[in-house]
């Protein structure tokens, strides 16, 4: 169970203390399930209001419940051939991604979003969609994925949710 502070039309946190706040204890990674039913790739977002953005748009996804990495979570992403990382752009998602990418190497596909953003305040743009997609094809086109790889992605965004799409 997680909680997340709400905030006021200005931003500002209705109460103090952290943004999320979650029972003790190990967390799972949200989202695995769905996210499985193609390995090629997924989008990893740090909390579950990311991870509701993504489902919006039909982009596979995964939370972490967070951005600390835990050993049986990096054995359960060691399936997907390419992880698009779009952690929080704060000390500890930066923090999440260095790890990641410690980890799994060239694997992962940092993704720069916006601003000051998270996916999660991208859902609440009118064309935070269309934010999302071209961070995530930027992304791509730094690596070395092919162009029917930046191809896909691009169709992933065009269309109705499908599961499994993103390469």
């Amino acid at each position: 169970m997680i909680g997340r502070v709400l905030e006021a039309p200005d931003g500002e946190p209705l109460v103090t203390g952290p943004k999320y706040l979650g029972l003790p204890g190990d967390k799972p990674i949200f989202g695995l399930e769905e996210a499985m039913l193609n390995a090629r790739g997924v989008c990893v977002v740090e909390g579950p209001v990311d991870l509701l953005a993504l489902r919006m748009w039909g982009v596979p996804g995964v939370a972490l419940a967070g951005n600390r990495l835990r050993h049986e979570n990096l054995v359960q992403l060691e399936r997907f051939e390419r992880l698009y990382v779009a952690l929080d752009p704060d000390a500890g998602g930066q923090k999440g991604m260095r790890g990641l990418v410690r980890h799994f190497g060239s694997r992962v596909v940092p993704v720069k979003l916006p601003g000051e953003d998270d996916v999660g305040k991208l859902a609440s743009y009118p064309d935070g969609k269309e934010q999302l997609a071209a961070a995530i094809v930027r992304a791509a086109e730094g690596t070395q994925s092919d162009l029917a790889t930046i191809n896909e992605l691009q169709r992933v965004f065009n269309r109705q949710p499908e599961w499994g799409s993103l390469q």
